[in-house]
This record gives C-alpha cells, structure tokens and sequence, in this order.
C-alpha cells in the first residue's frame, strides 16, 4: 500500500523502487550537480536548507519533504536530511517511531545541524520524555553556550529527573534567569533550595 502512493512524499523513498518518470528525475538532479562543478555534499546541504526553508517558513510538506530526498539522493551522510526527516515523521506524519529513529540517525551523522538538538529536545518533552531531553539539550549548551531555550528546558528536566529541587535545576534555573528567559514552570524558588 505504501509503496502505491506518490513515494517523492515519503522520506527515503518509503524503500519502495522508484518509477522511472521519479529514477529519471533523479539522474537529472545528480548529473546537473556534477556538470555544476559542485560537490554532492554541498548540492546536499543546499537541499536541506531548501527543505527546512519550505517546513518552518509555509509548513509546505510537499515541497519540504522532496528536498530533504533530494538532500538525501545527494548525500547519505547528510545529518540534516535526516534531521529534515525526523520533522516530516513527528510533525506530518505523527509517527513517532519513525520520527525517533531519523532524529538518532542525525545524531549520529557528523554534520547534523544543532537546531536538530533543540528540535529532538522539543521531540523528547512532547513525548513526556523530559529526562531524556537532558543529553541533548547539554550537547546543545556544551556547544553554543548562548543558545536560547536551553537553560530553562534543562532547569525543568533535572527538577523532574531528581523529583525536585536540586543543585543542577537550581544552577540551570539561574542561568535562565539571569538570561531573562521565562522558566517553564514556577519560579526560582521551585528550582532552588
């Protein structure tokens, strides 16, 4: 059933072989990069970007998802195409076990985007996954310490994980404060002893 529906909408491909009208297209796109003097990985890239453009931008599926197989088609390696379809698996789709494998695949490529690790954060609290959103949103700090969101995410998540206050949330918390962001629940005082 799934492969009998216009596959260029489902990530991948949905694993279905391709009609030769999408085999053709696809050649194309491959051979215009080449004749282009770019480099996949770069055409890739330019994909994503494309794709997430359409999806934050106009919420466009159609348009979103065929770049993120295009970014794909171009690159195997490419952490955001991956990324582009955890999004369009949570966010379209609604499956969330689809979405959780494309967002570990893009954890594990190394040029995933870091917007990927707010967004699989966000991913893990809608799911009441709060705990887990800790590796991430970490990663996320470790990498760009004036990241925004961050702090009072991490604030919520150790106060859960620890049942309570604690040094971590309280630590968190300040640093949230202190950045004027809005914690997500109370106020210092529930963070801090």
């Amino acid at each position: 059933m799934r492969c009998k529906s216009d596959i260029s909408l489902l990530p991948m491909y949905g694993g279905c072989a391709k009609p030769a009208q999408l085999e053709k297209a696809d050649q194309a796109l491959v051979d215009g990069v080449r004749q282009a003097g770019v480099s996949p990985s770069a055409a890739s890239q330019q994909a994503a970007r494309k794709g997430f453009a359409a999806l934050l931008q106009s919420k466009d599926y159609v348009t979103s998802i065929k770049r993120f197989n295009q970014a794909w088609l171009l690159d195997k390696n490419n952490g955001d195409a991956y990324y582009g379809f955890a999004m369009i698996a949570w966010l379209r789709d609604k499956d969330i076990k689809a979405a959780e494998g494309f967002f570990q695949e893009s954890i594990g490529k190394n040029n995933a985007d870091n917007s990927m690790l707010m967004s699989y954060a966000q991913f893990l609290f809608s799911q009441s996954r709060v705990v887990e959103a800790i590796t991430p949103l970490e990663k996320l700090l470790q990498r760009y310490p004036a990241s925004e969101h961050v702090n009072p995410m991490l604030a919520f998540a150790h106060a859960v994980k620890n049942k309570g206050k604690n040094q971590q949330s309280c630590a968190y918390a300040m640093a949230a404060v202190k950045k004027k962001e809005k914690l997500l629940q109370g106020t210092i005082k529930d963070y801090c002893n």
